[in-house]
């Protein structure tokens, strides 16, 4: 029971601070939403802030099994660019239909907010975006391992800057709240950046 209260927390905070901001959303809200009183929320949290970084964080985990998929070795360097452009539109369109806004990329929108207030937040979106950093590093390497692109790249370099370019492409989508900005150039930018 303790845990599913837990859990129902981190949920709640993670769907309130996604759809607006996390100065926006106080412990009473989430208490509320989630159907629990406020004094169980300090039982399992020392803060809003712990919270806010628990919701993150899981929030960006659920990502991780369908990457490792798309990513997967046992695919070329072409069919994991093709299965993440598809991956990447499916989820900005489902979100769209879901909420009917683009809410983007929920580390950059929290990271964005709190960088000069929190070194903590600063610190779990640093380890966040690594993270997403190192499947795009990875997508490099495979086009280099195929001697598709020069093989002097430096990889890790190449990697940031397309998980940058897509970060950017969130920004934009959000901004303009259309799901679908850029979606017949993506792969085409993606090939630029890679030298194709």
């Amino acid at each position: 029971m303790a845990k599913d209260t837990r859990q129902k927390l981190i949920n709640t905070a993670k769907e309130l601070i996604n759809a607006s901001s996390y100065a926006s959303v106080g412990v009473a809200e989430i208490c509320k939403q989630a159907e629990v009183n406020k004094g169980s929320f300090y039982h399992f949290f020392e803060s809003k802030e712990e919270l806010g970084l628990i919701a993150l964080e899981e929030g960006c985990q659920e990502h991780d099994p369908k990457l490792r998929e798309i990513f997967a070795d046992s695919k070329t360097a072409m069919q994991q660019l093709d299965d993440f452009v598809k991956f990447f539109y499916e989820y900005q369109e489902e979100e769209f239909d879901k909420f009917g806004r683009v809410r983007g990329c929920p580390a950059v929108n929290l990271g964005s907010e709190m960088a000069t207030q929190s070194q903590h937040f600063c610190d779990t979106v640093n380890k966040i975006m690594k993270r997403f950093d190192s499947y795009f590093i990875k997508l490099v390497q495979k086009f280099k391992d195929e001697n598709l692109i020069d093989n002097n790249v430096d990889a890790e370099l190449l990697g940031r800057v397309l998980h940058t370019h897509i970060l950017g492409l969130k920004i934009v989508s959000k901004l303009e709240n259309n799901p679908l900005v850029f979606k017949h150039d993506l792969k085409l930018t993606m090939l630029r950046i890679l030298g194709l």
